[in-house]
């Protein structure tokens, strides 16, 4: 019997602004643009430190110079700047960071662009019309037949289902290449009350960029890194509110409860036995969590009896990059399959509004 054609990635490369912000940075940030006093300056400083988050990058150069030399937030606004000059730089600075990383993706694959067939671009932190994916046409030198998809809005889970959209993609046709990109401004919607979801969600994230390509049946100079084998979707009940992604009229605001930990701890155990082989060996699988914050990861660790090392990648991109939404857990399987020891088998999970979680098996190509 014929075996049945599967989806692969074939590439990821990723993006990253110029301006790096360490932990150290982000605390003094913070505290000159709040004036915040003794107290509320410790707060911020215990959350920073408990996250484990060594530092972030950001397309704001105001997280990193004195007040004075402020271009984006205003300490004279109670809400630090309104969602139009939030979004402004948003449709300024993401569709150039996007290509920065397509680019590289497209470098690396080394194959006409006018063989890509597909483009489908995530992003949650901006609104643009024309979209992303349509400027990336002329600006990387696609056809313009190349068929569109914007996923926009959904969270950090947005890869997860650009994922499953490309994988049915590729298995239509064995010319198909879907060019993924995930590109997320998160820095630019800090928000300034001091709710400690406000204060966790301000600590955690990131800005970024990664591209990757999908496609089946590859071709004889094309390296897959990992075969797509299935996805799966599962909400967690009575989980509405634990996790919401709203706009305001200063910027969009992020409420994360302090229970989302211990809803997915619940849920996670049967939600991945379902997703992994059958007969698997817990040695053969490497564990691609989304870096939604320290309590998460190590919910799913413990629920699911988990090694640090199988782990090791969600720990390393969440102290080196902090959550960058939907372009996190790429960076996530990029980090893994730069690994010497490769195991066999990755499970990704994701989270996001709903409560929601998102999973991918992958099958790693050995070549």
């Amino acid at each position: 019997m014929r075996e049945q054609a599967q989806a692969a990635i074939f590439g990821i490369a990723t993006a990253l602004p110029d301006i790096c912000l360490q932990a150290g940075d982000y605390i003094d940030f913070v505290t000159g643009l709040q004036n915040l006093d003794e107290k509320k300056h410790a707060i911020v400083k215990r959350m920073v430190e408990r996250s484990e988050i060594k530092r972030r990058y950001s397309v704001v150069r105001d997280f990193v110079t004195p007040p004075e030399q402020w271009t984006f937030f205003d300490r004279t606004n109670p809400n630090f700047c309104d969602t139009q000059k939030r979004n402004e730089f948003y449709k300024k600075e993401a569709p150039v960071l996007a290509a920065r990383a397509a680019r590289e993706l497209l470098q690396q694959w080394q194959q006409p662009v006018t063989d890509i067939t597909h483009i489908i671009v995530v992003s949650c932190t901006g609104v643009m019309a024309p979209g992303i994916e349509f400027l990336l046409l002329k600006e990387l030198g696609l056809a313009s037949n190349v068929q569109r998809l914007g996923i926009n809005f959904m969270g950090c889970f947005g890869a997860f289902r650009a994922l499953a959209v490309a994988q049915a993609l590729a298995l239509q046709s064995a010319t198909n290449r879907i060019l993924i990109v995930c590109v997320e401004l998160c820095s630019l919607h800090i928000q300034s009350d001091m709710l400690l979801d406000t204060i966790i969600g301000n600590a955690l994230f990131g800005d970024g960029a990664v591209a990757f390509l999908v496609g089946a049946q590859p071709r004889s100079v094309e390296r897959p890194l990992f075969s797509i084998v299935r996805c799966a979707s599962s909400m967690i009940e009575c989980s509405l509110d634990a996790m919401t992604w709203d706009i305001s009229n200063h910027g969009f605001v992020m409420r994360l409860s302090q229970e989302i930990p211990e809803f997915i701890r619940r849920k996670i155990h049967a939600f991945a036995q379902d997703l992994l082989p059958p007969g698997y060996e817990q040695e053969d699988v490497t564990w691609a969590i989304h870096p939604g914050g320290r309590a998460i990861v190590a919910a799913i660790e413990e629920a699911c009896g988990l090694m640090r090392d199988q782990t090791s990648s969600t720990w390393h991109v969440m102290a080196e990059y902090g959550n960058m939404s939907s372009a996190t857990i790429p960076f996530v399987l990029k980090h893994i399959s730069e690994q010497k020891k490769q195991r066999p088998w990755t499970l990704g999970l994701g989270f996001g509004p709903g409560l929601s979680i998102e999973g991918i098996l992958l099958n790693h190509v050995y070549v």
